[in-house]
């Protein structure tokens, strides 16, 4: 004959529900009387070992389960860990254009901000600038202004070919006003083909010429770059009758065989955002706006909606941000939420 009590009990140091099983059994009396085996949940082993993984953002650690809604399942939490897993794989370098006068300013806060979460950060600038930045490259043969971008541009691709090609699968290029939320633009990566030749960015076209937004950030893979730069030393990017360096880019990918692909979600808005969150997501902002060319030039027509169904909820890029704003995004993407979305509301609580 035996007795059995089964006790539960919370574990603060380990996380974990114990359930203690206490058997007195007759049988085994010339032994020990009472014996005690410790059973773990298995929902508790689960959900203690998301508790106690760390997760490292902006340079800060921060438990995973923090990050995830309260409400989620653990088929969800699976999922997403092996999504977090297959993005973290990917490798991105991201270039930003700058300048002499604008590289301490607009440069210092996209280097304080988004900048740090590629895998490599470069910035762009001409042979005069003396600025310490971390990643800034002097490029040397280089004009400043309008006039300058397309030499700078392709100067820029070839640095990054004959430096970085080994070294990274996508490679993203961006202005110092352009605000990247690179998570999301990962996920974005981690859904294409890294094989097949890929340019992704704002689709936009007028009179038959397609081309992406250099100001909205555009990105291609390394079979693209390697395409790129064959055009490059055939003169492609030396044509008097475009000046814009990211037509130029897009025309001499065309040339090599590489159509626009398109960046739209699973819901048809748009994930390259040409203009700020305010003219985006106000009503009839754009319209009013020195900005109409974006909604008449705009290849993704269904995807050129204003007010809530601006953006994508997993948008990539947003240009014209000043770096005040670059700041504010930066606290509104990562900090600010709704009470009870995150499980360390759970401290504030009374």
């Amino acid at each position: 004959s035996k007795q059995c009590k089964i006790k539960f009990t919370w574990s603060r140091s380990r996380r974990r529900v114990l359930v203690s099983l206490y058997c007195r059994m007759e049988v085994f009396s010339r032994f020990r009387r009472w014996a005690s085996v410790a059973i773990f949940l298995a929902p508790a082993i689960l959900v203690g070992t998301l508790v106690s993984q760390n997760w490292t953002e902006r340079g800060q650690k921060i438990e995973r389960s923090d990050v995830v809604p309260a409400n989620v399942t653990l088929q969800q939490l699976e999922l997403l860990r092996r999504s977090r897993a297959s993005i973290a794989r990917l490798r991105v370098l991201c270039w930003v254009l700058t300048s002499p006068t604008t590289i301490k300013e607009k440069g210092g806060a996209v280097f304080a901000t988004w900048g740090k979460k590629c895998d490599k950060l470069l910035f762009m600038t001409s042979a005069q600038d003396n600025s310490v930045l971390e990643g800034r490259v002097s490029l040397p043969g280089v004009t400043e202004g309008r006039k300058g971008l397309v030499r700078k541009s392709q100067k820029a691709w070839n640095y990054v070919y004959e430096h970085y090609r080994d070294q990274y699968d996508w490679f993203y290029k961006c202005d110092d006003d352009t605000y990247t939320v690179v998570e999301n633009l990962k996920y974005m990566l981690s859904l294409v083909d890294t094989r097949k030749p890929t340019l992704l960015g704002k689709h936009l076209t007028e009179d038959g010429v397609h081309w992406v937004s250099g100001g909205a950030g555009y990105v291609m893979n390394l079979p693209a770059l390697r395409l790129l730069k064959e055009q490059i030393d055939k003169k492609c990017m030396l044509d008097p009758k475009r000046p814009h360096e990211d037509m130029l880019v897009s025309l001499c990918l065309k040339k090599a065989g590489v159509s626009i692909s398109n960046s739209l979600d699973h819901e048809n808005k748009s994930r390259f955002m040409p203009l700020t969150p305010e003219l985006h997501s106000a009503p009839g902002a754009i319209a009013k706006s020195p900005y109409k060319w974006v909604i008449s030039t705009s290849a993704d027509r269904q995807a050129e909606n204003d007010g809530p169904r601006c953006c994508s909820d997993l948008a990539v890029a947003f240009h014209y941000i000043t770096p005040q704003a670059q700041y504010a995004l930066d606290y509104l993407v990562y900090d600010l939420h709704p009470y009870g979305t995150r499980l360390s509301d759970l401290q504030h609580s009374r």
